[in-house]
């Protein structure tokens, strides 16, 4: 199985405060090496990593994860 997580970075820059928030309960919770791959979808660069997957799983909110099983 391999878990991807999506964060957001603003067009203006700022980093999505939800995602920090979800990354810092995460790392509390000692979850972070569960995550394979961490992709920044940032919407100043629609070509980023994360803007086309954001795009071909319908998803308009961050962060988001993709769950993979082989």
């Amino acid at each position: 199985m391999k878990i991807t997580a999506v964060k957001k970075l603003f067009a203006h820059g700022s980093p999505c405060k939800k995602c920090a928030e979800v990354e810092q309960k995460m790392r509390h919770a000692d979850q972070l090496s569960a995550i394979d791959e961490l992709i920044i979808a940032d919407e100043a660069d629609p070509q980023s990593k994360g803007m086309p997957l954001a795009a071909q799983h319908n998803v308009d909110r961050a962060p988001f994860f993709i769950v993979e099983r082989d």
